[in-house]
């Protein structure tokens, strides 16, 4: 437990500091998932978590985080969050690739936090404009874990797509991280779709909430060679 305060601290520690950006938000979104699912590697096989995540779009640049709480009604908890903001290079200087694919270049970078992990990523990042999609973006970084010798390189992927099924709304949603090998740790791979239900044109609210599928697919979960994760976890996701 005094392992998951610490982390608990710094990602409150991180709130604090970012929130009183938000004012200057062009656009934002956060929201709260609920996942359950099994067949985990690395630790419980049947697993519970609890998801915070916010995204903002401001002035210069973009700002995104997330943190999540396993086995958060257990003593067993753990606790693992991203932070990752972004600097417009287009916004504020006019970089721009000469071509209507890329809509973006950014400067950008992420801490990864959680039980052992304290990794730290540099790069540059690209906002695509592809039909049909509400985004897709491309980052690509390099990886230090301080924990390992030399660094290495990753490929970031994120994307959203909206789509209508006999008058019914849903969205198809994900990321992928890219990882080649650093020290002892193995390159891996770890890809997450989800496939959503839109529920909000049913209720009178102003809320949005979502139900679906997430599905994790880990090739040398955490750079561990041969441990291959494939989960299928239920999902609920509120947006306020």
């Amino acid at each position: 437990m005094t392992q998951l305060k610490k982390h608990l601290q710094k990602s409150v520690a991180i709130l604090i500091l970012t929130f009183p950006l938000l004012s200057l938000a062009d656009w934002q979104t956060t929201n709260v998932q609920f996942l359950r699912g099994n067949g985990y590697k690395l630790g419980t096989e049947d697993k519970t978590i609890m998801t915070f995540e916010h995204a903002d779009d401001w002035k210069y640049g973009e700002d995104y985080f997330f943190f999540d709480v396993a086995q958060p009604t257990e003593s067993t908890s753990s606790i693992y969050g991203e932070f990752s903001p972004s600097w417009s290079l287009t916004k504020t200087f006019g970089i721009k690739p000469d071509t209507d694919l890329i809509s973006d270049v950014r400067f950008t970078g992420t801490l990864e936090m959680g039980n052992g992990v304290h990794n730290r990523l540099l790069g540059v990042g690209f906002n695509l404009h592809i039909p049909a999609f509400t985004y897709f973006k491309l980052n690509l970084l390099a990886r230090d874990n301080p924990d390992q010798s030399g660094i290495t390189d990753q490929v970031t992927l994120a994307w959203l797509v909206p789509l209508t099924l006999v008058d019914h709304r849903f969205v198809i949603t994900g990321f992928a991280d890219l990882a080649g090998a650093e020290g002892h740790l193995r390159a891996n791979e770890l890809i997450v779709p989800q496939f959503l239900w839109d529920l909000n044109h049913y209720v009178e609210n102003t809320n949005q909430l979502y139900i679906g599928v997430e599905y994790q697919y880990w090739h040398n979960k955490a750079g561990v060679a041969g441990v291959n994760e494939s989960v299928t976890q239920a999902m609920l996701k509120w947006v306020f």
